[in-house]
């Protein structure tokens, strides 16, 4: 074997102030899971958890209601009741027409709910209209993944 015999700064000899940022010892802890989310428009926290996505956004203006869907790090336990009543919704509207948009959004709101199989289920039926549905691959995504 070959000895190092580079000068490495010692605890010591090694000062903070100093601008090397690869000599300092930090703990990297990973980020929780990203998902899609609701979220009231006047929630305190919303500006500060949401990330844009144009597909999620062409989805909020196609909705058009609140709570709006953004891609997250921070789940949102707090609105399991909206969620359901949501569910309800789109139970109704897909009574009404079956058509990719509703069981996405249902297939969301399951996701929320922790509904994973049946939100899968809507996700598949949604993908039979439209394939090439960003939403429900990532969402689909997380349900295998919980």
């Amino acid at each position: 074997m070959v000895s190092d015999n580079r000068n490495l700064p010692n605890e010591e000899e090694w000062d903070e102030e100093d601008g090397r940022i690869q000599n300092k010892n930090i703990i990297i802890d990973l980020q929780p899971i990203f998902l899609i989310s609701a979220f009231e428009k006047n929630s305190v926290n919303y500006d500060q958890l949401q990330y844009f996505n144009s597909a999620i956004e062409a989805i909020n203006i196609e909705n058009n209601y609140d709570p709006l869907l953004t891609i997250t790090n921070i789940p949102n336990y707090n609105n399991y009741d909206v969620f359901n009543n949501f569910i309800l919704f789109f139970n109704a509207k897909l009574e009404i027409l079956e058509n990719a948009h509703n069981y996405v959004n249902r297939g969301i709101f399951r996701t929320l709910t922790g509904n994973y199989n049946g939100a899968i289920n809507d996700l598949n039926n949604s993908l039979q209209f439209n394939d090439k549905n960003l939403l429900c691959y990532f969402t689909r995504g997380n349900c295998r993944f919980k």
